[in-house]
């Protein structure tokens, strides 16, 4: 299955300078195309092609659910006030206080 990379990577994998691959691109030696601006090298032109792909996963319900309009309103007031009462203050105001 043939693996598209940028020619530095392709230098890197071969253990060639990039301009060796500049080169043998420029003569045509390599397989090369053009995708979304870039140049790609084929790092494995002989190797064999993989048949079909495993079939798709099933299809699962969604992740999420719609929250009711007519539901109570959702407010962080009255937790917060709740959860302020169960706080202690810093020690340094404790003793001011007393």
């Amino acid at each position: 299955m043939s693996c598209w990379v940028v020619p530095a990577i392709a230098a890197e994998v071969w253990g060639i300078p990039v301009i060796q691959v500049l080169e043998r691109i420029r003569k045509g030696i390599l397989p090369t195309k053009s995708e979304l601006g870039f140049t790609l090298v084929d790092v494995a032109p002989g190797s064999p092609v993989m048949g079909k792909s495993a079939p798709a996963p099933a299809v699962h319900g969604p992740t999420f659910v719609y929250a009711d309009e007519n539901s109570e309103r959702l407010d962080w007031h009255e937790p917060r006030r709740l959860t302020s009462r169960l706080r202690r203050p810093p020690a340094r105001q404790l003793a001011a206080a007393a």
